[in-house]
């Protein structure tokens, strides 16, 4: 890669640390799938290839480490539910020797997937005046999806290397393309496999029992909005971001007469009904979602997009909020990103979040994420979702409940005296 100083670029290794790759590692120690020598040589050579090319061309280089307490009470994900491991001061949270950082580099400490969650990483990047960011390291689609994700939020393009992630010969390019979707990425320098193929495990990490938490929930409705639910809505295709999807307006009718569903036992048991929008102006300039994208859409709709006071930005009739009901407006994907959503759920008393709308791909996918980086029990309701029959929805199955619609609305007001007590 040929790094030319005027993109003021940053390069990211992220979390090369020794408990993720060196064989005597808690993750390889753990889950049993040590990266052969070659393997680790060529994920070593790429990242210090593009570690030269920075330094090269003036680049900024940041390494990340994800740092914890033996304890986990400052993880922002379950890192303690799957044992100690990154803990300050050991082996294990050290940056591998391979890639020892120069003293002008710089080094930011995590504690959760994301390089910009809960550390000062924009305002560093601001102050260097970057533009864009190279990343290298990962876990693929744990810390580096996550911080694409995140980097596209706050207005900077990410760009991935295959040769310089890990873990190694891990997803096929068709799982690439579903998880790294903020990312541009070149594919094919090697065969990658899903975990399923490997045989591998991550081991233990149970979910909270949803049913046991159902007296501290609220139901979450996202992006039940006309453009997106009904068949002259701007989203629901086909045109030249979709061209292959046929909208089934019998699907939709099901799945919004399971949120009615939802909503009405929600209100029936008291418990908070939050409807998420997203709402944007029709420049974007105010979107937080990856923003030529939403441009190349609403140019290729016909009718529009989530603009103010536009009927596709509109909630579907069916769901529309009640009077108690709590209206939510973002400008994003995520219903926990720049919004006050985590500040009503902890004012509320809420422990877990019942998922519903969509997109799957999209605004439920990266709203679970957050929702469990806050430490909240997630769970989506598989056929009060959209897109219908989307294969997404498997992949998320360690990291929520997926449940459907009767399924919650058959537990009955018993459990909610007994466990409320």
């Amino acid at each position: 890669m040929n790094i030319q100083p005027a993109q003021k670029p940053a390069l990211f290794v992220i979390d090369m640390q020794n408990d993720f790759i060196e064989d005597d590692g808690w993750v390889i120690k753990s889950r049993g799938y040590p990266y052969t020598s070659k393997q680790k040589t060529m994920l070593y050579e790429g990242c210090r290839t593009l570690i030269k090319a920075a330094h090269d061309a003036g680049a900024p280089v940041i390494y990340t480490r994800t740092v914890l307490r033996a304890d986990g009470l400052d993880s922002a994900y379950s890192f303690k539910r799957a044992g100690s491991y990154l803990v300050e001061g050991t082996w294990g949270a050290q940056i591998v020797d391979a890639l020892t950082p120069k003293p002008t580099d710089i080094i930011l400490q995590k504690t959760g997937h994301s390089a910009f969650q809960f550390t000062p990483l924009h305002r560093i990047l601001r102050n260097l005046d970057v533009d864009s960011l190279i990343l290298t390291g990962g876990p693929l689609y744990e810390s580096v999806n996550a911080t694409g994700r995140d980097s596209s939020a706050y207005g900077y393009p990410a760009f991935a290397v295959p040769d310089a992630l890990y873990p190694v010969d891990y997803a096929n390019p068709q799982f690439l393309r579903m998880r790294m979707r903020n990312l541009s990425m070149t594919e094919g320098l090697y065969r990658l496999r899903t975990p399923r193929e490997l045989g591998l495990s991550y081991g233990p990490r149970p979910l909270p029992d949803w049913r046991a938490l159902l007296p501290k929930s609220c139901l979450l409705l996202i992006d039940l909005q006309n453009g997106f639910v009904r068949r002259e809505g701007f989203a629901t295709g086909p045109h030249e971001l979709w061209p292959e999807y046929v909208y089934r307006e019998e699907e939709y009718q099901r799945l919004l007469a399971n949120n009615v569903k939802l909503i009405r036992w929600a209100h029936e048991r008291s418990l908070p009904v939050i409807n998420a929008r997203v709402v944007v102006r029709p420049d974007s300039i105010n979107s937080a979602l990856y923003a030529e994208s939403q441009r190349r859409l609403t140019a290729a709709a016909p009718t529009g997009g989530c603009f103010a006071g536009d009927w596709n930005s509109e909630f579907a009739e069916e769901i529309a909020p009640r009077d108690n009901d709590i209206e939510l407006i973002k400008h994003g994907h995520s219903a926990f990103a720049f919004t006050i959503l985590d500040r009503m759920l902890s004012n509320l008393g809420v422990k877990q979040c019942i998922v519903t709308g969509g997109n799957i791909a999209g605004c439920i996918e990266e709203t679970l994420r957050d929702g469990n980086a806050q430490g909240y029990s997630m769970v989506v309701v598989t056929d009060a979702t959209y897109r219908p029959g989307d294969p997404r929805l498997e992949l998320m199955a360690s990291e929520c409940a997926i449940v459907c619609a009767d399924e919650i609305t058959d537990v009955g007001s018993p459990m909610f005296e007994v466990s409320g007590e």
